[in-house]
């Protein structure tokens, strides 16, 4: 692994795929300031069963249809995206603070709880620090902030659009 590993990192390929001809493993390779590989995936041709839809759909990866159509980086974001950290960072945001502190309110009627106390919980209670605390937390956390960043950002440019200006509000009252 650690040669092949080298190998794509000198040659700026992002994608190697090591096999003894039954098992077959898929990793990612890139470059920042070190070079890193992030393993995506392992096939086990003995144990393959291609009835099962994720199963096939790894196979499609390595086929070339799916190569062709970038699968295999689509893939790799989906695997980004549905991951401990990821969900972890999105249990830490308001917005699920507020739902958990609503259906607390209707689990116990008059029930005063604060959203950053059942943030803080969740954080401190009901998360591993190895979610919240490792490299891969802290970069789903920016990844999530990135999310709600943008689309706070689409929500104000909709509300600035649907504000009538101040001329056309005159214009009116005349």
């Amino acid at each position: 692994l650690k040669q092949a590993v080298n190998y794509a990192s000198r040659e700026g390929i992002k994608w190697v795929v090591l096999t003894n001809g039954i098992v077959w493993q898929i990793h990612r390779v890139t470059l920042d300031s070190k070079v890193v590989n992030e393993h995506l995936c392992t096939m086990n041709f003995d144990e393959l069963n291609i009835k099962k839809n994720e199963e096939a759909e790894m196979l499609f990866l390595l086929c070339k249809r799916g190569l062709i159509k970038d699968n295999i980086d689509k893939y790799y974001e989906y695997k980004q995206s549905i991951n401990r950290y990821t969900i972890g960072a999105l249990l830490r945001t308001e917005n699920v603070a507020s739902v958990v502190r609503k259906e607390l309110r209707k689990m116990h009627d008059g029930i005063r709880v604060d959203i950053d106390e059942i943030q803080e919980m969740i954080e401190q209670e009901v998360l591993k620090r190895e979610v919240i605390g490792s490299d891969a937390g802290l970069e789903a956390d920016k990844r999530v902030k990135k999310h709600f960043r943008s689309l706070e950002r689409a929500k104000s440019k909709r509300t600035k659009k649907k504000e009538p200006s101040k001329e056309t509000i005159s214009k009116s009252d005349d």
